[in-house]
């Protein structure tokens, strides 16, 4: 019931919106993301033997627990205490973006090397 109400909403707002507008928001995504990963969950959960392997629904479960949590921001910024504070957020995100590209790199750059040399080490037992 929740989700078809959720839904129509956003059925609303793609249909009141230009066109490609309303993909343009990551709040918007981010609903898109939460809306069809609960149905994908719930959908092939209903049968006694799940249609996915369940780490895969874990998987799924996990993203769309993060899309919630992220959804939550969004209900925030509708409060006047705490609405400075999420467009505090944002504002920041986009200033580091060079900076977390340059972390992310420096992560992969050791962290590729591991899993390689542990699927090496897993194989050969």
């Amino acid at each position: 019931m929740f989700w078809s109400n959720q839904l129509k909403v956003e059925l609303y707002q793609i249909a009141g919106s230009e066109k490609g507008e309303y993909c343009s928001s990551l709040w918007n995504i981010n609903d898109l993301i939460g809306l069809v990963l609960n149905l994908v969950i719930v959908l092939t959960s209903v049968e006694h033997e799940p249609l996915l392997p369940i780490e895969h629904l874990r998987a799924l479960a996990a993203i769309a627990s993060c899309s919630m949590m992220i959804k939550i921001f969004d209900w925030l910024r509708l409060f006047k205490n705490t609405a400075f504070y999420i467009m505090l957020l944002q504002e920041t995100m986009k200033d580091i973006k060079a900076f977390m590209a340059l972390l992310l790199t420096t992560l992969m750059l050791f962290g590729i090397p591991m899993v390689m040399l542990d699927l090496n080490r897993t194989e050969d037992n």
